[in-house]
């Protein structure tokens, strides 16, 4: 599984599993990954075997999975795109600088742009977004949030979160951003 191309396998993520109480190993049994993939050099992981990773944990998570993966991130989280959002001057800055590494973490992309008298950071994935787990794509937009309110210092509400996906009842999210989701079009978070 030691691969040159594909998404790195982030050492931070047996952390996070523990954080939120997941058995690694059962979790990597039922996406069919192997055991010790956590413990491995330089592992990276095609769009098919993140996908599965992810539908994995939406499998033996609970519904508020995306809040709880979004709350596990603090200003004390090393990864190097987070460190470079996190000493931005603005928001608009620092997601950029995650737009600029997101191609790096997993088959997905951000696109940021001013709109709506705001900045709206929107996903988009590569290959088929069929594929994409509901859990990931929820994960993402409330990991965006989170990022804004370690940065800011604040807790503030997104203008927006809009979702192609359902939500989960009881996830949590509407009460974890102060605003409902919408359905839409996009994968998106808008911020003032």
């Amino acid at each position: 599984m030691r691969r040159t191309d594909g998404y790195a396998v982030d050492p931070g993520w047996r952390a996070v599993f523990a954080d939120l109480d997941i058995d690694a190993h059962y979790l990597l049994r039922t996406a069919q990954l192997p055991d010790d993939l956590l413990a491995r050099q330089d592992v990276c992981l095609s769009a098919d075997d993140y996908h599965s990773l992810w539908s994995a944990l939406e499998e033996i998570s609970p519904p508020d999975l995306p809040i709880r993966v979004a709350q596990s991130m603090t200003s004390g989280t090393f990864s190097p795109p987070l460190f470079a959002a996190l000493c931005s001057p603005n928001l608009a800055i620092g997601s950029q600088r995650v737009s600029a590494f997101k191609r790096l973490i997993g088959p997905m992309a951000l696109d940021v742009e001013s709109a709506m008298g705001g900045l709206k950071l929107t996903l988009r994935w590569i290959g088929e977004p069929a594929g994409v787990p509901d859990s990931l794509v929820h994960t993402e937009l409330c990991f965006l949030t989170q990022l804004a309110r370690i940065g800011l210092r604040d807790r503030i509400t997104p203008q927006r979160f809009v979702t192609t996906r359902s939500i989960k009842a009881g996830s949590g999210i509407g009460a974890f951003l102060g605003i409902e989701p919408e359905r839409g079009e996009s994968e998106s978070v808008v911020f003032s």
